[in-house]
């Protein structure tokens, strides 16, 4: 019986070392990969020296906005809207919680959350 009961011991340690050893490896893969796509991440955060930017940074061109994107952005607005309002026709690419579904209940005045869902919007 012992014999059998050692045999099951070195089994699962063995397994055991399999299966660490495998960890380990995919460990120092997965940690290649992450430095690789921190490294191109940093290379583009403009906060590493905020008074310039980086070379090959993205630089947007344009702004799209149709109609779909200002009907998102009047979202429970009842016109004759609001002066206040133009900042909306100098909004860019940046985000603005104007535009974007915010709190639950009581809180959503707006009524983002009352309706049916729609596609994510970016």
């Amino acid at each position: 019986m012992e014999k059998k009961g050692a045999l099951v011991n070195i089994n699962q340690k063995l397994t055991l070392a399999i299966m660490l050893g495998l960890c380990l490896n995919f460990n120092v893969m997965g940690a290649e990969q992450a430095s690789e796509q921190s490294a191109e991440y940093i290379s583009l955060t403009a906060g590493v020296q905020p008074d310039q930017r980086p070379a090959g940074a993205p630089i947007i061109t344009e702004v799209a906005k149709d109609k779909e994107w200002y009907k998102r952005a009047e979202t429970g607005l009842q016109p004759p809207f609001s002066p206040s309002l133009s900042f909306l026709l100098y909004q860019g690419n940046w985000f603005n919680p104007f535009i974007r579904a915010g709190m639950l209940g009581k809180y959503d005045i707006r009524g983002w959350h009352n309706q049916a869902p729609q596609a994510v919007w970016r």
